[in-house]
């Protein structure tokens, strides 16, 4: 099913909207090679490059070891177009997030004000997209811009999910 069922309770409960993005699309862009890199994969293997590049100069990186995109592209294969090296590790990190309401925030010594979320689904099944065309993230970006009266050069900081090297280049 889709959250489009639930639009209402998503609303009233979270002060979101749904916005159902119907399957089988067709591809809106093609990827193509660019100048800079051959292939798709060259890109990608850059991506794992740059990554370790700045993980080599953090102390407590999981792994530390500077790789070029020839080694990248040298790794087994995992799923085309993933080598070992675009996966992410297997870690116990985890993440939280406290809310609350702004008379209880403005208790606290440190505290943010969400100016935006938003949330919206992908559709699956995945044989019938584009490995890398995430249209859901691309939506739920413009709407959190749009709710924010914001766009991308606002903002000082930008943090991702990085599960797989494609995560960097589709967010």
């Amino acid at each position: 099913g889709t959250a489009s069922t639930e639009a209402s309770e998503f609303n009233d409960i979270y002060g979101l909207d749904v916005i159902e993005i119907p399957t089988n699309l067709p591809v809106s862009r093609a990827d193509e090679d660019d100048e800079i890199y051959r292939t798709q994969k060259e890109k990608l293997a850059a991506v794992v490059a740059t990554q370790s590049e700045h993980a080599a100069l953090k102390w407590n990186a999981m792994l530390r070891d500077v790789v070029t995109v020839d080694d990248v592209m040298a790794d087994r294969w995992i799923a085309t177009p993933f080598h070992a090296m675009d996966c992410s590790l297997v870690s116990d990190g985890a993440a939280a997030l406290v809310l609350c309401d702004t008379e209880t925030a403005i208790r606290f010594p440190r505290a943010i004000h969400i100016r935006a979320a938003a949330h919206v689904q992908d559709f699956l099944p995945m044989a019938k997209r584009d490995v890398v065309d995430f249209e859901g993230c691309e939506v739920a970006w413009r709407k959190a811009h749009a709710m924010a009266g914001t766009e991308l050069a606002d903002l000082s900081l930008v943090e991702t999910h990085d599960c797989f090297t494609i995560a960097e280049l589709i967010e």
